[in-house]
């Protein structure tokens, strides 16, 4: 028997679901490009980040009023946006990346990427 892939929607959806706060928050800043919803947990902040530029990667980053930032996590989808949907049925495409965010202050999220970020506070 085959085994059943997740559409792109429902992979993000996946994605955002597994990264996201108990409480929404207001997001008061983005750069041009980026399209961010935030919610939060206790002294996790969880942010919801689309790059909307397809062949543009967006430098971006963090700040939490009245808070530091003490670590963080960001959780990538960035494939190529032309990728055939006949391709969809593997494995590396729409895959999560997980990356560690060592510089809050300077990130870039990659062209036409869907990210759920995790930031711990101080």
């Amino acid at each position: 028997q085959g085994r059943a892939y997740l559409q792109p929607v429902a992979r993000v959806m996946k994605l955002y679901r597994h990264h996201v706060g108990s409480d929404a928050i207001a997001v008061k800043r983005t750069p041009d490009g980026l399209d961010v919803a935030a919610s939060r947990s206790g002294d996790t902040v969880f942010l919801h980040v689309v790059n909307t530029r397809r062949t543009r990667s967006v430098k971006a980053s963090f700040q939490i009023e009245g808070r530091s930032i003490q670590s963080g996590r960001a959780f990538e989808i960035a494939d190529d946006p032309m990728i055939e949907v006949s391709y969809l049925n593997s494995a590396e495409v729409m895959r999560v990346v997980e990356r560690p965010i060592s510089n809050p202050a300077g990130w870039e999220f990659p062209a036409a990427s869907v990210s759920a970020i995790e930031l711990k506070l101080r």
